[in-house]
Order: C-alpha cells, then structure tokens, then sequence
C-alpha cells in the first residue's frame, strides 16, 4: 500500500502489498504510549487491554473510491476512534484485515482492495492509503509477518520508482499501536516529524 496526501507523502510496508510505516521517533512514543494500558501477560495482541485513555481520541472523515471503475464506493463522513477503545483496531489488524485481505471484495464495487483509494482527513491534511500486490513473497509472510519501508518522493527515480530503504519486519510495538494513535501521528508537527532522512530530505512530508 502507498500512503500519501496532503503534504503527508508515503512511508511503506507489505505483507504482499505496499504500506505506510513509523519512524523510530514515533515507535518510540508509542512505546510509552501502549505501557499505560498494557494488561497482565499472556492477552493477545489482536485486540486491545481494558483502555485507560478514553479522554484521547481523533475525529476524522474517510471516504473511499474505486479507481479501476471511476465510482465513489463510499462518500465523505465523520466520526471519531477512541486510542485503544472498542472503535479502534491495532495497527497491524488493520493493515491485515482491511488492507492485505485479498479475498476482500467491495460491497458496492465488488473490487478487490488493491482497486481502491482511502482517503483520512484531520483538518487541514489528508492522508491517502492504497495497495499494490508485490510480484514477490517476502520472508515470513505466511506467519503473518509484515515487512516495512520508506520510499523517499524527492529522491532520482530507479528504474521509474523512488529509491527504498532496507526492509524491516514490522514490531510487536508497531503492530499494536493505536490506529487512531497512528492517524494522530501522520497528521501532527511533533519533533519526529522535523527530521532529516539519509538523502537530505524530510522523513515527514517528502516520504
């Protein structure tokens, strides 16, 4: 999946697909962020512990599209997920479930995921997620394992796409991060998102 939009230009992961990804900087935050709701060993990581931070939440708007057809599959609406409460889904459930499903079919397309465009918006930013199957199978897949990158938009093409960085298996961390926490993270100026990747441009707005 490739997630751009609004000035919030795509970082990747796949499993079998392209998808957006963290910096450290905000792994890091969301480390902290999960140890204050956090259960007793032994839960699983399909869902979220009892929440502890109702009071935080995002509202956002989605609509979706089919660009393979040119329809509108669902128009603009809003609401609101609360961080780790029942509206919400770990980060790497979603990307499973809504996004890397290819037996997925649209109820009002009836496409496949890779057919579509997800469009979030926060105020004044927008980010845009869609899918593309990979020609090949990476390494742990079938596990479940899903593989992270960042393609930089501002970098010399190779080859007519934007250079990658080394591929990382996505953590348990990430994988169980907030995906209201995650919205919150791609549409804010926290410090993470002034820094600098290795080619000089911003890992924030040019990725």
């Amino acid at each position: 999946m490739v997630a751009q939009g609004g000035g919030l230009n795509p970082q990747s992961t796949s499993n079998s697909m392209v998808a957006r990804d963290l910096s450290s900087s905000e792994l890091t935050t969301l480390e902290q962020d999960r140890n204050n709701v956090r259960e007793e060993q032994g839960s699983s990581k399909e869902d979220f512990p009892q929440c502890t931070t109702d009071h935080q939440s995002i509202l956002v708007s989605l609509s979706t599209r089919c660009v393979w057809k040119g329809s509108v599959c669902e128009r603009a609406y809003l609401f609101r997920i609360k961080y780790y409460g029942s509206s919400d889904k770990p980060l790497g459930r979603f990307l499973r479930d809504h996004l890397f499903d290819q037996s997925f079919r649209c109820r009002s397309c009836e496409m496949p995921s890779e057919a579509h465009i997800h469009s979030y918006t926060h105020r004044q930013g927008t980010l845009t997620i869609s899918v593309k199957k990979l020609e090949i199978l990476l390494p742990g897949e079938g596990e479940g394992k899903i593989w992270m990158w960042h393609r930089c938009l501002k970098s010399p093409r190779v080859n007519g796409l934007p250079p990658p960085t080394l591929r990382v298996v996505m953590s348990d961390a990430a994988w169980g991060l907030s995906f209201g926490k995650f919205l919150e993270l791609s549409f804010s100026n926290h410090a993470a998102a002034s820094r600098v990747a290795n080619c000089g441009h911003s890992l924030h707005r040019d990725w």
